[in-house]
């Protein structure tokens, strides 16, 4: 009886490790969720610009063909 006591003990203290281990886990990839999402609007915003910038130097190149 004693021993079952142990084991139950022994597999209830690896279960408790193991749900700690998942919830920093957890919360890790939480945190690397929301770093991932905030450069892909990074990314965007700089495409966004890039176009921009391309529509500009079109035109530009366009008045300057024009003189």
């Amino acid at each position: 009886m004693d021993s079952l006591e142990d084991e139950k003990s022994g597999v209830k203290g690896n279960y408790n490790k193991l749900y700690a281990q998942f919830n920093s886990l957890q919360s890790q990839n939480d945190f690397n969720l929301r770093e991932l999402e905030e450069l892909r609007e990074l990314v965007t915003q700089h495409e966004r610009e890039k176009i921009e910038l391309r529509e500009q130097n079109a035109d530009l190149s366009n008045e300057v063909g024009m003189l």
